[in-house]
């Protein structure tokens, strides 16, 4: 077919470009969204909303009577491990990992000021009854009382020789307490920082402090699994706690010091302070009750899990009243509208979620009856497409469903890849080992062509005559859409493995790293590295480029979407190689295993000690392999052992040239 060429010049994944842009590395994260497995819940001081911070470096702002987001806030450099309301509700402080405590405005999200003289993780804060006043505790060993209008440090405590892991004012401010990895707790006078006295008596290092609402007992909570009542005014230890199936992660008292809640690995537990039986147990097994809260009236309790699912109970009974996500989303599938403002996201809580990409806030909600392996816009943005156990069509504008097309195996693998034709009449996808073209204004079926390797990858062509595929880990196989018959296979010259991304132009390719859940960006016509995206912190379940390239989309098992910036990067390759690639040396196999084999130019020159003595292997990072080839067989070829190297991508320089070569195993 004569339009084939138009074809492959046009698809991302048949062009080779032929000129490769200089890049320049710029800030790449443009946001962030989700905040990940909770951290830390607490309320506002009218009840009417809570904050949640997560390990995305996000804290959400919620109002509980709609469950919807009122304000997320992101662009911190480290998770929040710890957040609290001031007690006028103005203000809201956290502190995390990078050493600081950041104060920003509760209603608008903008930064008041930072507190930075801390040096490693801010574990715990707590502001004074007044507001005045912020404490905190941090992995330095030291205690720090700050001015909350200045950020000036009112009095440093000194006098723990380990980690400070948590801090709690007493409720008339005249009292400071701290628990150390030690075990120990120690009681400061707030206004001299003398050490009034300490307290002893857990096995394990101190998690929780909290002080009842009179200042008459201290409870603190352990890594050793129990709890403690303490007099606050003599230290005697008044009764233990038994019962937590974990280390305790957060323990609360009720506004009337009546009752303590406390979270563990499988259960929330509340406790009668004044017998220290158990009232009754909320099981959640293996999810993780992190962070515990009273509402101001005392009618409710918010827990926030690891699992990111956010709880409130009804104090008196423990009965639910409400359970809702942080992440609305497993964001196993993500897709850009047409023009690139909104994004969608879909994974196995069955809900399709828009975002607008500017401001990462949520836009709108679809609910589907099974999960959402894949999702597209159509191009005018008013269509979105799902596939999961059906495919779905739904009006992107009020998520009403517009007509169902298709039945999928439940038992298939999940992923199932889409294309809509450019003119969105069209719309291809895979399952029941068929290629499906349906109709999109009929519903009806216009094609199925049986494949039995599992794809990835559609396209259309924009005359819609020519379909083309591409499975793993690199066929590429074209189509015709009207007979169904295979017009010609071929091979692309790089090696893909999933979940892969090659951008609009076809210059660029992106792909992830399963060990440390990076984003790599290739030139796709020399496969060398041009820059790495860092990083979730769980596996990558999708990665998707921008309709103008600008910008890559990650979802991840983390709970999170991050949008990337896509600007001129240099290359690994122009860094280390000579730009002069008149001549070159060939590489096989390739993919390769236990050795390469190199064929080169006879004017490469020898060393003083041979040929071998040339040769140098670089990561895909850039950063030179100390691995000596075994010496050269004959004139023009070498061979080199690689059994050594981990699986990915390699560079041989030798003699100015270059050549790239891929390990698997």
């Amino acid at each position: 077919m004569k339009n084939i060429s138009t074809f492959l010049i046009l698809m991302v994944f048949l062009i080779l470009s032929e000129s490769t842009q200089k890049l320049k590395a710029e800030n790449d994260l443009i946001r962030s969204i989700g905040i990940g497995s909770i951290l830390c819940v607490t309320y506002s001081p009218d009840g009417n909303r809570i904050a949640v911070s997560g390990r995305a470096n996000t804290i959400n702002i919620y109002d509980l009577a709609s469950n919807s987001i009122l304000r997320s806030i992101s662009g911190f450099t480290s998770p929040a491990n710890t957040i609290v309301y001031s007690p006028d509700g103005s203000m809201i402080a956290s502190g995390g990992n990078d050493s600081s405590i950041t104060l920003f405005d509760a209603n608008t999200g903008d930064i008041i000021r930072k507190f930075t003289s801390q040096k490693g993780f801010i574990t715990s804060i707590a502001f004074s009854k007044d507001g005045s006043k912020i404490v905190s505790s941090c992995w330095d060993m030291y205690i720090k009382l700050w001015d909350v209008k200045t950020g000036h440090v009112i009095r440093t405590f000194t006098k723990h020789p380990f980690p400070v892991s948590t801090v709690a004012i007493s409720p008339d401010g005249s009292k400071i307490v701290s628990g150390s990895w030690d075990g120990i707790i120690r009681m400061w006078d707030a206004s001299t920082g003398s050490e009034i006295r300490t307290f002893s008596g857990h096995k394990s290092w101190i998690s929780n402090l909290s002080f009842c609402p009179d200042g008459s007992l201290l409870a603190s909570g352990s890594g050793d699994s129990t709890i403690i009542f303490w007099n606050a005014n003599t230290g005697d230890s008044l009764r233990t706690l038994i019962g937590n199936t974990s280390e305790v992660f957060s323990i609360a008292f009720n506004p009337g010091g009546t009752q303590l809640a406390s979270g563990n690995i499988n259960s929330m537990i509340m406790w009668n302070v004044k017998d220290g039986e158990v009232i009754r147990i909320y099981s959640r097994n293996n999810t993780g009750i992190k962070s515990l809260a009273f509402s101001p009236d005392g009618s409710k309790i918010v827990g926030g899990c690891l699992d990111s699912t956010i709880i409130v109970w009804n104090s008196f009974n423990s009965e639910i009243i409400k359970e809702f996500n942080s992440n609305p989303s497993s964001f196993f599938t993500i897709a850009f509208s047409s023009n690139d403002k909104k994004i969608a996201s879909g994974g196995y809580d069955r809900i399709i979620n828009i975002w607008d990409v500017q401001s990462g806030v949520l836009l709108s909600r679809i609910v589907n009856k099974s999960y959402i392996s894949s999702l597209a816009f159509s191009p005018n943005d008013s269509i979105i497409v799902s596939t999961g156990w059906e495919l779905n069509l739904w009006n992107a504008n009020t998520g009403s469903l517009i007509r169902k097309m298709g039945n999928f195996d439940p038992n298939e693998d999940s992923y199932r890849p889409l294309a809509f034709s450019p003119d969105g009449n069209i719309i291809a996808t895979f399952g029941y080992k068929k290629i499906q073209i349906f109709n999109v204004n009929t519903g009806s079926l216009i094609q199925a062509i049986n494949e039995p390797s599992k794809i990835f990858h559609l396209t259309l062509s924009p005359d819609v005559l020519v379909l083309a595929s591409i499975t793993l880990p690199g066929t590429v196989k074209l189509w015709n859409i009207s007979s169904g018959a295979l017009i010609d296979t071929f091979l692309l010259p790089t090696y893909l493995t999933h979940p892969f991304a090659i951008s609009p132009d076809g210059s660029k390719e992106a792909q992830v790293t399963y060990y440390d859940y990076q984003i790599l960006l290739y030139d796709f016509k020399s496969y060398s590295m041009i820059h790495s995206f860092c990083c979730h912190t769980d596996n990558i379940n999708n990665i998707i480029f921008s309709h103008d390239g600008t910008m890559i989309a990650s979802g991840g098992h983390d709970g999170t979407i991050k949008i990337w910036r896509v600007l001129p990067f240099y290359s690994v390759e122009d860094n280390l190689i000579n730009n002069d690639k008149s001549e070159s040396i060939n590489i096989s196999p390739n993919p390769a295993s236990d050795y390469i084999e190199i064929s080169y130019s006879p004017s490469i020159k020898r060393g003083p000690g041979g040929v071998s003595q040339n040769v140098e292997i670089y990561n895909a990072m850039g950063m030179k392999v100390e691995h000596p080839p075994t010496p050269s067989f004959q004139e023009g070829e070498l061979r080199v052992d690689v059994s050594g190297l981990a699986p990915g991508v390699y560079f041989v320089r030798m003699g100015g040239k270059t050549g790239r070569f891929v390990v698997v195993r």
